[in-house]
């Protein structure tokens, strides 16, 4: 049996300026589950984030970095697009260990470009957590493990791998945590 889903939500948040950030947001999912430990799942998403000045606005440019332009932004008035296709998997045959496999593609608009933006501070685990503007790198491919190892303690096991961003053509990413 297949399971359909789909989602839409929309949120406005104001500033004292003349100012207001509009996040719009549709899903559409399908998925199935093949045994009682094993499913999966196909997600769509398409993501609007218009950051909308009344007053004045966006300048159209070109950026340039490191003698390369990028005509992408130079369309940009404020509002970006984020589409996401993903693709699932995930298994649980004992209740003390699960995993789960997640391949995307993303499609952004503007084109995220490497060094255009600076990243921001790092969070308190020590990664770099970089605003959802910056936008998506085109490919990545994720790996969970989560297994108890206590009775009040779990495991979680994850590596990454991004894809074709910029000029960077993979850059993985290994991440252990221990909760509850």
């Amino acid at each position: 049996m297949y399971y359909f889903n789909a989602s839409y939500t929309h949120s406005r948040q104001y500033f004292s300026v003349p100012h207001f950030t509009d996040v719009q947001t549709t899903s559409a999912s399908i998925s199935r589950q093949f045994s009682t430990s094993l499913g999966a799942y196909l997600n769509y998403q398409v993501q609007n984030v218009g950051d909308i000045y009344k007053v004045g606005g966006y300048s159209s440019y070109t950026p340039i970095i490191n003698g390369v332009s990028y005509p992408s932004f130079a369309a940009f008035r404020g509002i970006a697009t984020f589409r996401t296709l993903a693709l699932g998997i995930n298994g649980s045959p004992d209740p003390a260990f699960n995993w789960t496999i997640l391949a995307r593609v993303h499609r952004d608009f503007p084109i995220p470009e490497v060094g255009l933006f600076t990243f921001t501070p790092y969070n308190v685990l020590g990664n770099v957590t970089p605003p959802a503007q910056l936008g998506e790198p085109p490919y990545d491919i994720t790996a969970d493990l989560r297994f108890r190892v206590a009775r009040h303690l779990n495991l979680e096991i994850q590596r990454s791998y991004f894809f074709h961003y910029g000029t960077i053509n993979w850059s993985p990413t290994f991440f252990v945590q221990f909760t509850p």
